[in-house]
């Protein structure tokens, strides 16, 4: 996970989109002392832009499974390939409900059929949900004073 972060920061450090800043996140990765992530097995959830993702720098070869909205699990599950290990859920939307309606049992049934879901908790990232969020626990934000 943590070359993961070091590789989000590589990008970050170059805005435009180019082979320089793909070879600066493979570089970035190898630095970790880490392998570059195998790529067999590994499925995206996908609701994007795919052709500019971090996962498609970092993993190449990942396959991506286009999300629809209100689709159960029973009908995802069906759509994922025999050899899939890993789902990584990359939905790009503020609220991921008409996605996943209810995570606990999104990552259940696909915990029990032995893939690892990732990113699959997210939930509603909308900013009045954060601020709400920072107010609970105390922390500050940028939200307006009222």
């Amino acid at each position: 996970m943590a070359c993961l972060l070091v590789a989000v920061m590589a990008i970050v450090g170059h805005r435009r989109r180019s082979r320089r800043r793909k070879r600066a996140v493979v570089n970035a990765v190898a630095a970790c002392g880490e392998d570059v992530p195998a790529t067999p097995g590994l499925c995206v959830y996908d609701w994007s832009g795919w052709s500019r993702m971090l996962i498609t720098n970092i993993a190449p070869g990942a396959q991506r499974i286009d999300a629809i909205i209100e689709e159960s699990l029973q009908q995802l599950a069906g759509r994922l390939p025999g050899g899939a290990k890993t789902l990584l859920v990359h939905l790009d939307i503020s609220d991921n409900a008409p996605f996943i309606a209810a995570p606990a049992q999104f990552i259940g049934l696909f915990e029990q059929r032995g893939l690892v879901v990732l990113n699959g908790l997210t939930g509603d990232i909308r900013k009045r949900t954060i601020h709400v969020c920072c107010r609970r626990y105390g922390l500050p934000s940028l939200a307006a004073a009222a």
